[in-house]
């Protein structure tokens, strides 16, 4: 599908659909530009002037989805961990694993998964991920990266590393700095992950609206496939060949997961060891 620069599909791209069809994926669209729009979700990285920043227990927002914590300690830092949020991981809760790593002298960028990024990543994760890349490659003084995913958050992480290669020129030493990966749970966005785990984990007890959700993501997925799923396969096929960065890689998973199998985190720890990665 051929795209203007604003997002938007040509006209022509809908040539060879009914016409109600092509009507019908053309509202979609407007009301998601119209959605992302109207909610400023993804504002520019922003700095508080005044701040004595760093300083212990001070949090400084850059836009509406990255939050820097500073070390409990309070001290000039090189170590940051890239904490990237499960799907509707609230920044407290995300706040609460980010302790650990605060106590031992990280700083941690925080950085959820708010439900509309995947389901527009060209207005949503992509302009979250931008930012991520902009600040490792902004903040040299954290010269040991640490990334750690939770389930959607490899997605995210996946996103990052495309926006670092169609720059190497200015991204290449962020690469360079991480020294390690953690992956707790991989949650690859396909059909049947989108469409029926998730309304089933947001909406435990309500099959009606299940129900709903599910409907409608198989419309948003297939009519709309070239600004969501192409995005996803991208970015999890950049994960799976991840070798460019060589650093060793954790990875948890859980047979109750109710989103993420067991066997779709077993199939990218296998190719990782076929790849030399330990």
């Amino acid at each position: 599908m051929l795209n203007r620069s604003d997002g938007v599909p040509e006209l022509r791209t809908f040539q060879n659909l009914p016409m109600w069809q092509a009507l019908l994926i053309k509202i979609a669209i407007l009301i998601w530009k119209i959605i992302f729009k109207l909610g400023k979700f993804h504002e520019p990285m922003v700095e508080h002037e005044g701040e004595d920043f760093p300083k212990k227990g001070l949090e400084k927002s850059m836009g509406r989805t990255l939050f820097l914590e500073k070390n409990s300690d309070g001290i000039q830092s090189d170590r940051l961990v890239l904490m990237l949020g499960w799907l509707q991981g609230s920044r407290k809760h995300l706040k609460k694993y980010a302790e650990y790593y605060l106590d031992h002298r990280f700083d941690a960028l925080i950085v959820p998964l708010p439900w509309y990024d995947p389901l527009w990543p060209e207005l949503g994760a992509k302009m979250s991920t931008k930012n991520i890349a902009e600040f490792l490659a902004g903040n040299v003084q954290y010269e040991n990266i640490l990334v750690h995913a939770f389930s959607g958050g490899a997605y995210t992480w996946g996103e990052v590393r495309i926006t670092m290669k169609q720059n190497q020129s200015k991204f290449a030493s962020v690469e360079k700095r991480i020294v390690g990966q953690i992956f707790d749970s991989i949650t690859p966005m396909d059909m049947d992950i989108v469409t029926v785990r998730f309304p089933k984990a947001l909406l435990p007890h309500n099959p009606t609206l299940q129900l709903v959700l599910e409907k409608y993501l198989r419309f948003h997925l297939t009519a709309l496939s070239d600004h969501t799923t192409r995005h996803y396969n991208q970015s999890f096929q950049d994960l799976q060949d991840i070798k460019s960065i060589k650093t060793p890689i954790l990875v948890f998973a859980s047979r109750d997961d109710h989103i993420s199998s067991s066997k779709n985190v077993q199939d990218y720890i296998s190719h990782w060891l076929e790849s030399g990665i330990s």
